[in-house]
């Protein structure tokens, strides 16, 4: 008698060796699966505000079902954000994730301090410069909006625009300054800037400089904008017909004439796209700063109409938040 040389051979059957393939099969799914979703972003955000929610929804937008998302909140305290860099470097040493995604400059710089082997993408960080954000690891999307396109919306509105002013403090806004200087010189515009050291000297300082401009830019500078002095500032303007550009619509609504501020949705969707639909080492490549792709417009027609312009239809069209 033959005897095989596999002497189980004669054991198996069309239906075990079917088994035997759909158990393989369904096992490399699961695997296949497993590895999908074992894919991580640190969400790190330094705390609750109608901006972080659209970032969070666009950035899910483009990355979908391909990663799973585990967010952290600081609330505003820094001895919580600690706590939270501990618990994420924990994470981080039994399940290294793709990305730590931060909202807000507080989570930025906790995280920045804290981790350099994950690559680090920021987002709501204004002016990132002035805090030192910037390492290897480290890239993002600032929430400053260029300058040369703020100024080509306010000459589209103010036809014969040829002076415009600037308040700064040098320590906070050096570096805002000269993208204003080259901004203005492309654009054949004469730039007047006074220096502000404390906001006490704010209110002689704008005073000085309205009567020597056609328009007035505030930049995101705290030392010139903040609780104590925009209520002044507005009602100088006013009182003057001066339009004043700002940064975000709370100033428009507030009386200032229009601002740019980022689509916080589309700065999720750009994240997203860096993150779930780029080379690996975009992650960790130049730019390591860029700006907003889309911009949202808000105008102020009650100041429009108190300082004498006519907004232009098609400007009014474009705008998001319209304030009468």
């Amino acid at each position: 008698m033959e005897t095989s040389a596999y002497p189980y051979q004669r054991n198996n059957s069309p239906l075990l060796t079917l088994i035997f393939y759909f158990l393989l099969s369904l096992l490399i799914s699961l695997l296949q699966i497993t590895t999908v979703y074992s894919e991580e972003v640190i969400v790190f955000n330094t705390l609750d505000s109608h901006f972080g929610k659209p970032i969070l929804d666009g950035f899910k937008s483009v990355c979908g079902s391909s990663i799973s998302i585990k967010e952290y909140n600081m609330r505003g305290r820094s001895s919580e954000g600690k706590q939270i860099i501990k618990e994420i470097k924990k994470r981080i040493n039994i399940n290294p994730p793709k990305v730590i995604l931060t909202l807000g400059t507080p989570a930025t710089k906790l995280a920045q301090e804290a981790i350099t082997e994950i690559p680090i993408l920021f987002s709501m960080v204004v002016n990132p410069e002035k805090y030192g954000i910037s390492g290897k690891n480290i890239r993002g999307i600032t929430s400053n909006v260029p300058i040369k396109s703020q100024l080509v919306k306010l000459k589209k509105i103010v036809s014969k625009l040829k002076r415009i002013g600037v308040l700064y403090n040098p320590r906070q806004s050096s570096n805002i300054i000269e993208e204003v200087k080259q901004a203005t010189s492309d654009m054949g515009l004469e730039l007047i800037t006074l220096k502000v050291s404390s906001p006490k000297k704010v209110q002689s300082s704008v005073r000085k400089i309205i009567e020597k401009v056609n328009a007035l830019l505030l930049i995101n500078d705290s030392t010139v904008v903040n609780k104590d002095t925009v209520e002044y500032i507005i009602e100088t303007t006013l009182e003057n017909k001066i339009p004043t550009v700002v940064y975000n619509d709370y100033l428009v609504k507030d009386g200032c004439l229009f601002s740019l501020a980022p689509d916080y949705f589309s700065v999720g969707e750009q994240a997203g796209n860096i993150v779930c639909k780029s080379r690996e080492d975009k992650l960790r490549t130049p730019p390591s700063i860029i700006f907003p792709e889309v911009f949202k417009l808000s105008i102020n027609l009650k100041t429009a109409k108190h300082i004498g312009l006519n907004i232009p239809p098609n400007i009014i069209a474009s705008a998001e938040e319209i304030y009468r």
